[in-house]
């Protein structure tokens, strides 16, 4: 089992002519956590096993097989808010037009 924790930054460009550093953001390929499980199971088949373990043929045809299975969970993409400046009203918040016509909140 493996548990990451991680933020995947990426430098974009220049929020204007006179920076002299790049603009540091979230990437879009950042999945601050992500667990993996991994699981082996034995079959019981075979020499000194469970089943079919009298047979010498048998048991090197059915014996020495094993079942694997991978698990993986990730958090989602981070939400982004686009160029858009938070000031704390929730009621400024620019929205985006649609066929010209505006989804809600001020533009």
């Amino acid at each position: 089992m493996s548990y990451t924790w991680s933020k995947t930054m990426e430098a974009t460009g220049f929020l204007n002519s006179t920076d002299t550093r790049l603009e540091e953001v979230i990437s879009t390929q950042d999945r601050t956590h992500r667990l993996a499980v991994v699981w082996l199971y034995e079959l019981p088949f075979g020499r000194g096993k469970r089943f079919l373990g009298g047979n010498a043929a048998v048991s090197r045809v059915v014996g020495g097989w094993q079942v694997q299975g991978i698990y993986t969970a990730q958090s989602g993409a981070a939400l982004g808010f686009g160029n858009v400046i938070f000031l704390g009203d929730l009621k400024n918040i620019p929205l985006p037009r649609i066929n010209g016509q505006s989804t809600g909140g001020s533009i």
